[in-house]
């Protein structure tokens, strides 16, 4: 086979693997939760791309000279070679990178929620004149590896009180399997507190019933609020439906 065809199966195998390169990334991106602020996923999928065309042209050539110098050399044969070789290493790399990444936890294959209540402490009033309840949330941070954060909001509207108390309701997607996680309470003027969640990295459906009461908070620089101020929270596990 001349040096012409080994050429051009590198640049068939090139076009192959910049696309299944391509779609590892893409994945990727969501495996580890990759921002996609100033385009930084984009420009991920974009490098990875071109560093399969790069892997997968240099796999193509070599492999087609590997046929060439073989007893039967043929166009087809040293194809075969490079795009099997290229799309095994691919399913490899992605393979790999799946078992590694921060993946959503499922219970009978449906992704989760954290349902969250907070109570307030005593004599906390909520501002019911304002217009807007922006700084008002729940987030649910990963203790590990890139600290992956998802946010909801504290649904302010659906607020209650019990004995006296404001108990106001929120959701956030369970977007994380790490064994260590914390989820803080924003209220607007007021600094965030965590609680540490006592959650497994795989929820089993007795997580669906409610947690006891956590009454431990501690503020960001892990000092603790004064019993007057602080919160507290339960949480259970519920299945996520994907807003329409």
């Amino acid at each position: 086979m001349h040096w012409f065809l080994s050429i051009f199966i590198g640049i068939l195998t090139a076009v192959v693997g910049a696309i299944g390169a391509g779609f590892v990334a893409n994945a990727a991106v969501d495996w580890y939760h990759i921002t996609s602020r100033e385009g930084a996923s984009g420009y991920f999928v974009v490098f990875m791309g071109l560093v399969g065309m790069l892997g997968s042209l240099i796999i193509g050539i070599i492999a087609a000279r590997i046929v060439a110098a073989g007893s039967s050399p043929g166009f087809l044969k040293g194809l075969g070679l490079a795009f099997g070789t290229t799309v095994t290493l691919l399913a490899v790399i992605g393979g790999l990178a799946w078992l590694a990444a921060d993946l959503p936890p499922k219970i009978d294959g449906k992704e989760l929620e954290l349902a969250v209540e907070v109570r307030c402490p005593t004599g906390f009033e909520i501002p019911r004149e304002a217009s807007s309840f922006a700084g008002w949330y729940v987030s649910l941070t990963a203790a590990h590896g890139s600290r992956s954060q998802g946010v909801g909001a504290l649904r302010l509207q659906e607020a209650t009180q019990v004995d006296g108390r404001w108990i106001i309701p929120a959701t956030v997607f369970l977007h994380t399997s790490d064994p260590g996680k914390s989820l803080g309470v924003g209220m607007a003027g007021h600094p965030e507190q965590f609680f540490s969640l006592p959650l497994a990295s795989k929820p089993s459906h007795k997580d669906i019933r409610w947690s006891g009461w956590l009454d431990d908070p501690h503020f960001g620089n892990l000092s603790k609020p004064a019993p007057a101020a602080a919160l507290a929270m339960r949480f259970r596990v519920q299945f996520w439906t994907p807003p329409p």
